[in-house]
């Protein structure tokens, strides 16, 4: 988890559209269970802030939804992540959860994801549940 990722977790503030139930970012929502994950969250009321490395029919379909960001992006990028963070923060006032979601048929990949290299340790709060 990145420093980032705790700040706005832990300092939400009032810059999310007021129907929202709150701010969820998935990693690797592009396909499979990460992109379920995301039409999930987004049903259910949340604002949705997904990455992946590349982006899919799936993600192209949400595109223009006000309350969906998706961002091109390799988890392994320390930067990059920590950037889009900040830019999910800025734009939905902040972020309640985040799920984890493995790249397919790759354990070498997801555990080099940045958000596991973190020494900070964050865990999911978030107000609803996807059923």
């Amino acid at each position: 988890m990145t420093d980032a990722v705790s700040d706005a977790f832990h300092a939400r503030h009032d810059g999310a559209p007021s129907s929202a139930r709150g701010t969820i970012i998935v990693s690797g929502g592009s396909q499979g269970l990460g992109l379920t994950t995301v039409r999930c969250f987004l049903d259910a009321g949340y604002n949705v802030a997904t990455f992946s490395r590349r982006e899919s029919e799936g993600i192209r379909q949400m595109s223009e939804r006000a309350d969906f960001h998706w961002q091109a992006l390799d988890c392994t990028d320390y930067s990059a992540l920590t950037a889009f963070v900040q830019h999910v923060e800025k734009r939905f006032g902040g972020i309640d959860g985040l799920v984890t979601t493995p790249p397919p048929a790759s354990k070498e990949s997801s555990a080099r994801c940045a958000w596991r290299k973190s020494t900070t340790r964050w865990t999911s709060t978030s107000r609803g549940s996807c059923t």
